[in-house]
């Protein structure tokens, strides 16, 4: 609340949920098995291949944005 002092506990909590589902949705797509791996070697697939750090932090920015113009302004 200190370095974002206009979110509220509802904008705090919803900030916490989706940084955490979005951790672990991104973290076993951007780290898969072997043959996953293999297989999106192949070029029609390399748009299905996640950047985790570059892919989190662009989505955390699009949400946090979100509810900056939710709340007027953090």
């Amino acid at each position: 609340q200190v370095a974002m002092p206009s979110l509220t506990m509802e904008g705090t909590r919803q900030l916490l949920t989706t940084s955490h589902f979005l951790l672990v949705g991104m973290w076993p797509a951007a780290h898969p098995s072997a043959a996953v791996a293999e297989a999106l070697l192949r070029p029609e697939l390399q748009m299905a291949c996640i950047d985790f750090e570059k892919d989190l932090e662009a989505s955390l920015v699009i949400f946090l944005r979100g509810l900056k113009a939710e709340a007027g302004s953090l």
